[in-house]
């Protein structure tokens, strides 16, 4: 019952240290390396059949060019899946910066020849004119207003053609936009420490506290600030140094903005070199702030307004200001189109900046979403955040875009760290309620088709620009011509195959061209084509199939009552069978793990794995130590009494020290001091312990040596046996105890030289011996127990004892245990004795000798003198 008790506390404080474990980082890894084995092992999901990925693969770069592409390639592509009847264009790209405007050569070619053609009516009419010798007024006039409506047909020509020959193709992608239903992507740098998060949310506070004192102790220094203010956690004492550092530069850019970092480093008395940089942030920083503030409360302010709102003239500082405008313009317009207000008791990942597409296409697109996922620190990608916080606003991932898009809920909500609700969804014609599973954060897990070649649709993005080209081609064709049925042949088929794999699909456009960056690990394939994430959010939303990660009071149901039937069952088993049961254990929470992820639930795999290692392991080691206790207590307890190899045997094989009773042929040895009582009455008490001791002390040397088992002494009495407890047939153990008791013998007569030498009266002895059937083992009481013999032949054994009294003899043995030792011994028949309580008397002789070839040959005892 205590070895179950401990194996059961010990198995259950592997799962509390589990617990403990759970947030560190090699652990984390263990779990995730489980969670992607389980998901290469479980049935796929099944794939909505509209999700069609255009690639931007390798064909693609080779037939429309290195990347990245002219915005009008991208439009075409629009167009033509547009007419093809998609049903929504989602983009995996971020159109952030704007491109450059072309000329087209051959529209400007246009305004050249067009200009020699009035050359030549002007010089063929001054010609007419000079050949005449009187030119009539009205022939002149003529030819003047010729001259005038060729020059203003030609203005009006070339203004056409001059606005045709310079392309704006960012303007052409936005028209495409906007005779499409196209979603596109951004991208945001999230706080991906806790650490951050929280500087993060005190950064403002602690800003504007140093801020307000600085004002008035501009020249102060850092440690001149209060505690409170220049000791603050998480923030290190340098990161507080920089903030102090910022809010005196702010301090003079607020005076004059136009300050240049020189000036500023003057006041601050530091070098210019130092201060460069941070110089530069806090104005960019308290330009944007300034500007995000402007348009917050005028929507419609314009780039002019603000510069002459904060008096810039500066031309450097209008330049700073023009980038900084750009790009808070850009986010401003993103958080409107895109963003929606936060909702109360949901948490979500938080932003620190964002790279939004520039203004024509945000006014232009349908909607649009972020293209962030955000791997675990072992860099596979398993989970993306629905929304994204940034400016007290939340922005949804690209995939959820869609889904708002083609559900169109009439609202959503979150049940914090459980479900994203869309309510009235409008699913396949008829309302209902979707609910996506999301974690604390917002985010959900990625329930992943497979691999990236073979899930979903796929079709080249020069496919579909083909489409645009023959089209294109066509129309500069001359009508009825061989090329131009050819043409609307081949257009026609390329067509109608197009569409029967575009219409009504959701295409995904992004880039999977080989040597691209945009590749990461999943738990299918190392290098997964990130455009892919988008398509497996959509089909597990669409088809309704979500991996969700179990609540943490299933997880912990399952570690503790695994704990304990861990405990229980290897308190009972040895190690061998434990570590049978282990792994079946093992092997049993692995497959229930495997079954419920393919129903959906992920449960936490590598506690239950650790938990049952580490029980095993830790109950081996402490049956292992509590063995060797046992092993130590034993070898301790039996060192008195018997024989050093017979210890190691009754260790190595514990079963041959059986608890309680074992019936067994023995020999028993009893050996007693003859007239004792009298020599201790003689003597004081001290010298009768002392020579008692030496006497007992060199007889049990000999009886250890003889690999006999000390019983007990009784006063002066010796009691030993033979043939326990490690088992000796009766033959052996009987020649033991005789050959033992002539070396007792032997050993009492070098004590006699000893003690005679020292003045002392010698001791005689006596010894019995007697072989027979009797009962062997651990005897007593629960408090105390002797390990004994007991039965008629013990007491035969010690009335054979008191006999060599009777016949002035050293060593006599009975009948049974001549029997087994007369080949080694020379002995003299006595006579026979009745024991009490029997009715057949018994044959005793008295030992003279042990044989020749038995050891070294001895004398037979004879009376000790």
């Amino acid at each position: 019952m205590k070895k179950s008790f401990i194996c059961l506390i010990l198995s259950l404080g592997v799962a509390f240290l589990l617990l403990f474990l759970e947030n560190k980082p090699f652990y984390q890894i263990l779990d995730l390396k489980l969670y992607d084995l389980m998901m290469n092992l479980r049935k796929p999901p099944a794939q909505d059949p509209r999700i069609l990925f255009v690639e931007m693969d390798e064909e693609a770069v080779n037939n429309l060019g290195r990347w990245p592409w002219p915005r009008n390639i991208f439009a075409h592509i629009i167009d033509t899946l547009q007419s093809l009847g998609a049903r929504q264009i989602i983009f995996d790209v971020t159109f952030s910066e704007p491109t450059q405007v072309i000329v087209d050569k051959q529209a400007v070619g246009y305004i050249f020849q067009g200009k020699e053609q009035i050359d030549r009516y002007i010089t063929d009419e001054a010609g007419i004119i000079k050949g005449k010798d009187t030119v009539p007024q009205q022939e002149a006039l003529f030819a003047l207003n010729q001259i005038q409506d060729n020059f203003l047909a030609f203005t009006n020509t070339a203004e056409k053609k001059l606005q045709n020959a310079l392309i704006d193709n960012d303007q052409v992608l936005a028209d495409a936009f906007k005779n499409s239903r196209s979603f596109i992507g951004y991208a945001f740098e999230v706080f991906s420490e806790n650490r951050d998060i929280q500087k993060n949310r005190i950064h403002p506070k602690l800003k504007s506290d140093i801020g307000n004192w600085v004002k008035e102790n501009i020249e102060r220094p850092f440690d001149a600030l209060p505690s409170s203010l220049k000791n603050v956690h998480p923030f290190s004492r340098s990161e507080m140094e920089n903030i102090f550092l910022h809010a005196k530069l702010q301090f003079f850019i607020q005076k004059d903005i136009e300050i240049s970092p020189e000036r500023a480093a003057e006041a601050l008395h530091i070098a210019p070199k130092e201060i460069a940089s941070d110089f530069y942030l806090v104005k960019h920083q308290w330009i944007e702030d300034k500007i995000s503030t402007a348009l917050a409360q005028n929507p419609q302010a314009k780039f002019i307004d603000m510069i002459y709102q904060f008096e810039i003239f500066d031309p450097d500082t209008q330049e700073s200001f023009k980038e900084v405008w750009t790009k808070v313009k850009k986010e401003f317009e993103a958080g409107i189109k895109f963003g929606k207000p936060l909702f109360e008791g949901q948490e979500f990942f938080k932003a620190k900046d964002m790279e939004a597409p520039i203004e024509p296409i945000i006014e232009a697109v349908q909607g649009g979403g972020f293209l962030n996922g955000i791997p675990h620190q072992d860099g596979v990608l398993r989970f993306v955040p629905l929304f994204i916080e940034y400016k007290n606003r939340i922005f949804p991932h690209i995939a959820i875009a869609s889904i708002l898009d083609l559900y169109q809920p009439q609202e959503i909500s979150f049940d914090p760290g459980r479900h994203l609700i869309l309510h009235n969804a409008n699913v396949a014609g008829h309302l209902e309620n979707v609910r996506v599973p999301i974690d604390q954060k917002g985010a959900m897990l990625i329930n992943w088709a497979g691999r990236w070649q073979d899930t979903f649709r796929h079709i080249s993005g020069a496919d579909i620009y083909r489409l645009y080209f023959l089209s294109d081609s066509l129309a500069d064709e001359e009508t009825n011509s061989d090329r131009s049925i050819q043409l609307q042949q081949k257009l026609q088929e390329e067509e109608t195959a197009l569409r029967k794999k575009v219409q009504g699909s959701l295409c995904i456009i992004g880039l999977t061209a080989a040597g691209t960056h945009d590749f990461n690990p999943i738990p299918y394939e190392s290098t997964y084509p990130m455009v892919g994430t988008h398509g497996n959010v959509l089909n597990s939303i669409l088809t309704n199939q979500f991996i969700t990660q179990a609540t943490p009071a299933a997880n912990l149901t399952v570690l503790f009552v695994l704990a304990v039937i861990m405990g229980l069952c290897l308190s009972f088993l040895s190690s061998a069978h434990g570590l049978f049961f282990t792994i079946c254990i093992l092997a049993g929470t692995f497959a229930g793990s495997l079954y419920w992820f393919h129903q959906g639930i992920w449960l936490n795999l590598a506690s239950p794995c650790l938990l049952s290692l580490f029980s095993y392991l830790g109950t081996t080691s402490y049956k292992f130590s509590t063995e060797e206790k046992s092993k130590r207590e034993i070898k301790n307890a039996f060192s008195k009494y018997v024989s050093p190899d017979v210890i190691e045997e009754i260790i190595q094989d514990p079963s041959k020290l059986r608890l309680g009773g074992d019936r067994r042929t023995l020999a028993v040895l009893f050996s007693d001091i003859r007239g004792f009582t009298t020599y201790s009455e003689k003597r004081n008490p001290e010298e009768v312990v002392s020579i008692l001791n030496e006497y007992l002390d060199a007889m049990t040397k000999v009886i250890v040596e003889h690999k006999g088992t000390l019983d007990k002494y009784v006063g002066d009495e010796i009691m030993a046996v033979f043939g326990a407890p490690r088992y000796e047939d009766p033959k052996m153990c009987s020649q033991r105890a005789v050959i033992c008791a002539v070396k007792m013998l032997e050993r009492l007569k070098e004590l006699h030289q000893k003690w005679t030498s020292e003045g002392l009266e010698p001791l005689d002895i006596g010894i019995g011996i007697n072989t027979g059937e009797m009962v062997v083992g651990n005897m007593g009481s629960e408090l105390r127990m002797n390990y004994t013999v007991i039965g008629d032949a013990v007491n035969l054994g010690a009335r054979v004892e008191a006999a060599t009294r009777q016949f002035n003899a050293h060593l006599i043995i009975t009948e049974a245990t001549y029997e087994y030792t007369k080949d080694i011994i020379t002995v003299k028949p006595l006579e026979t004795i009745k024991v009490k309580g029997k009715e057949i008397p018994v044959m005793i002789y008295e030992v003279l000798a042990l044989k020749n070839g038995i050891g070294e040959p001895v004398s037979s005892s004879g009376p000790l003198e």
